[in-house]
């Protein structure tokens, strides 16, 4: 059926509970005269349909309510949800972040010409740091182009990465320790990567010596690839923007490679 059939879900109390109509009358006396809402973060797999976190204008009306421009009915948000992994349009990278991204990922220069040459890339774009790759300047050049992408409107919609990350020979390992620092962080408006003294010692609660620099890494990469969800915020902060669209394809994408197989990850990126 549609995403708004489908979210049917998320009416929150049933008509025929007799508190159902005390609580619809009392809610239109609150809302008469109409006020601002931010509604805060969807369901998991679910974007409001504005795309964002925006304050929309709310007030009652008949039975029901105004939302925006479209009317619901009381006690349910299925008309105000989309399904997000209904959505099948994705942003493309440029020829610059293809490559900028397949260096993140440690794909061998040659690999990544061949990718980009299934994309139908002719230019090959060199890598920036060089053939093995400086990782100071990689994490510039990823926050640069982070940066940049975020001022671009496409920059909400999902990206079409799932070749590179297949093409990555990052072990399965390291997915499940990024996936980890996202579903243990303490805050979930935030994630962190964790400092790690000369001789390889955890410098912080929870930090992974083996794994940590390349944890910085790719938070990094996630800024380029979704420069609306996720932001630093600080030397080894970043902000994470769950209440975005493009927020369940980054978990859904990044549990599917800590977890999942290649058939998976193609399901989610197309």
């Amino acid at each position: 059926g549609s995403a708004t059939e489908t979210a049917t879900e998320f009416s929150f109390l049933d008509i025929e509970d007799p508190h159902y109509h005390i609580a619809v009358q009392r809610a239109q006396d609150v809302w008469q005269q109409g006020r601002p809402v931010s509604p805060g973060p969807p369901p998991p797999g679910w974007s409001w349909i504005w795309g964002h976190d925006g304050v929309v204008h709310a007030y009652a009306r008949d039975s029901g309510f105004q939302v925006g421009d479209v009317t619901v009915p009381a006690m349910s948000a299925a008309a105000l949800l989309v399904s997000v992994s209904s959505t099948k349009t994705f942003r493309t990278l440029s020829d610059a972040e293809f490559f900028l991204v397949a260096e993140a990922l440690y794909i061998p220069a040659k690999q990544a010409a061949i990718l980009a040459a299934a994309r139908g890339i002719a230019d090959v774009v060199a890598y920036r740091s060089g053939p093995t790759g400086d990782f100071v300047s990689v994490l510039e050049d990823l926050q640069a182009a982070g940066d940049a992408a975020r001022s671009r409107k496409e920059a909400s919609l999902p990206p079409n990465w799932g070749d590179l990350a297949l093409a990555s020979p990052l072990s399965r390992h390291v997915w499940r320790d990024l996936r980890l620092r996202f579903l243990t962080r303490g805050n979930p408006g935030f994630v962190a990567a964790h400092g790690v003294t000369r001789d390889g010692r955890p410098a912080g609660h929870g930090a992974q010596p083996m794994t940590e620099g390349t944890l910085l890494r790719l938070l990094f990469l996630l800024t380029l690839l979704y420069p609306s969800v996720v932001e630093r915020s600080g030397e080894l902060r970043f902000a994470i923007r769950r209440d975005h669209h493009a927020h369940a394809h980054m978990e859904q994408t990044l549990q599917e490679l800590a977890f999942g197989h290649a058939g998976s990850i193609a399901d989610v990126q197309r």
